[in-house]
């Protein structure tokens, strides 16, 4: 069950940014990544650029499909 919330489909937009943003924090400061790809990773600005661009899109998509009824 938690694994079909954290993944649902209308699950918070801002709430799956907060923590891709703790992901990427967490593996910044383990030392597990290195460097040079942490670096290569889009910036937070960048990353949410991008979420407003796919949900927009989405958003296109669902209101381009067929209506049923």
């Amino acid at each position: 069950e938690r694994a079909q919330t954290r993944f649902s489909k209308e699950r918070d937009a801002n709430k799956a940014l907060t923590e891709r943003q703790k992901c990427l924090v967490k593996l910044a400061q383990s030392g597990d990544i290195p460097p040079e790809v942490l670096m290569s990773l889009p910036s937070p600005d960048e990353i949410i650029r991008r979420a407003e661009e796919a949900k927009a899109k989405a958003q296109a998509a669902l209101a381009a499909q067929p209506q049923d009824g």
